[in-house]
């Protein structure tokens, strides 16, 4: 994974300013899921289009509202949409299960940080 972006996430993931929500990238009270929050930073970088789902409260990324779109998949250096530690649940998993940010913020640099 890109260590510069990976870098970002980490923060944000850790920051305490982002609401966690489950079952979307992005809700439009502000919340987001670990995954939604890498895509909200691809946004910011002109990665990938942020559009509403007409009949949520939701958003989504080049029409994806669950997964990370290829787009932000690439450009982060990933190599998967749904990103999975080694013998461990997948991100989107962790955060469903409503694990902390904290938590999965650890759990992503022990799977990527060089």
């Amino acid at each position: 994974m890109n260590q510069d972006i990976l870098n970002l996430w980490l923060a944000k993931l850790r920051s305490g300013r982002i609401e966690q929500t489950t079952g979307h990238l992005h809700l439009k009270d502000g919340s987001m899921c670990c995954l939604g929050i890498l895509c909200s930073i691809a946004e910011a970088a002109g990665v990938v289009t942020k559009s509403i789902v007409p009949a949520q409260e939701a958003y989504r990324y080049d029409a994806l509202s669950e997964f990370l779109p290829d787009s932000v998949m690439a450009w982060a250096g990933l190599e998967d949409t749904d990103p999975r530690p080694e013998n461990d649940a997948a991100f989107s998993e962790m955060n469903d299960r409503e694990e902390s940010f904290l938590m999965i913020a650890d759990a992503i640099e022990r799977e990527y940080r060089t």
